[in-house]
C-alpha cells in the first residue's frame, strides 16, 4: 500500500513538473514571439515613417509647384514681379533707357507696399512724429528706395536663373524664398509679403540673411538718437541730390 502511494505521489510530482516545464516553455515562446513581433512592428513602423516623409516631401514640392500657377498666391506674385523685370532687361539686352527706368519704377510700385516699408523702417520713432513728418519722410524714403532699386535691379535679375525654393503662409503674412544663380555665388532672397485688400504686397526683403527693415531701423535710429529727426530728413534730401551722404536704402 505504501509502495502504491509512493508511486502515485511520484507520478503526480512528475506530472506537475512536466506541466510546469510546459507552462514555462509556453510562456517563453510567447515572450519570444512577442519580442519578434515587436521588432517586426518597429521595422514596419520605421519603413512607413520613411515612406510618409518621402510622400510629404513630394507633396510639399507639388504644393509649391501648384502655388506658382495660382494667381492669388504669394509665389505667383513674386514670379510675376521678377519675370516682368527680367523681360524689360532682356528686351533691351541690359541697356536700360530712361523710359525703361520709368517702367521698372512703375512695376516696383505695383508690387511693393512702400508705405508699410517706410513705417516699419522707422520702428518706434514712427509713433513719436507728427502726421506731417510721417508724410514727408515717406515721400523721401520712397524716392530713395526707388532710385537705389533701379541701380540694383540691373544686376539682380537681368540674366540670372531664379529658383523658387519655398513658400510659407500664416494668415495674412507670407514668406517666399528664391535663389538667384550667379556666376560668383548664389544669392538667397526671402520676400516678405502681407495681404492688402485682396492682393499680396511685398513689404520687406531678407537678402543673404540681411533684413532690409532692420537695416533701415539701425541706420535711421542712429541718426535720430544722435541728431534728431529733422537731421534725418536733411540727410535724406542731400542723398537724393547726390551729395554723397551714406544712407543705404537699397533693396
Amino acid at each position: 500500500m505504501n509502495l502504491l502511494l509512493c508511486a502515485i505521489v511520484t507520478l503526480s510530482l512528475h506530472a506537475c513538473a512536466s506541466k510546469k516545464t510546459a507552462a514555462v516553455k509556453e510562456k517563453n515562446d510567447v515572450v519570444i514571439s512577442a519580442f519578434s513581433s515587436n521588432a517586426q512592428n518597429k521595422k514596419i513602423a520605421q519603413e512607413n515613417k520613411e515612406k510618409n516623409e518621402k510622400e510629404n516631401q513630394k507633396l510639399e514640392q507639388k504644393t509649391l509647384d501648384q502655388s506658382v500657377l495660382q494667381k492669388d498666391s504669394p509665389t505667383y506674385v513674386i514670379q510675376k514681379y521678377t519675370t516682368e523685370l527680367q523681360t524689360i532687361h532682356q528686351e533691351n539686352q541690359g541697356k536700360i533707357s530712361a523710359n525703361d527706368e520709368k517702367n521698372i519704377a512703375k512695376k516696383v510700385r505695383q508690387f511693393f507696399d512702400f508705405q508699410a516699408l517706410a513705417q516699419y523702417s522707422l520702428g518706434d520713432h514712427w509713433n513719436k512724429i507728427s502726421e506731417k513728418d510721417r508724410e514727408e519722410f515717406s515721400q523721401l524714403f520712397i524716392q530713395l528706395v526707388e532710385s537705389s532699386y533701379l541701380q540694383r535691379s540691373k544686376n539682380l535679375v537681368s540674366d540670372y536663373k531664379l529658383e523658387y525654393k519655398d513658400e510659407k503662409i500664416k494668415g495674412n503674412e507670407a514668406d517666399v524664398a528664391i535663389s538667384v544663380a550667379r556666376n560668383d555665388a548664389d544669392i538667397e532672397i526671402i520676400y516678405k509679403l502681407h495681404k492688402r485688400s485682396r492682393d499680396w504686397m511685398i513689404y520687406n526683403i531678407v537678402l543673404d540673411n540681411v533684413d532690409l527693415i532692420k537695416n533701415y531701423q539701425n541706420q535711421f535710429s542712429r541718426v535720430i538718437s544722435s541728431k534728431g529727426f529733422d537731421e534725418l530728413l536733411s540727410v535724406m534730401k542731400k542723398k537724393l541730390k547726390g551729395d554723397g551722404i551714406e544712407v543705404d536704402v537699397s533693396l
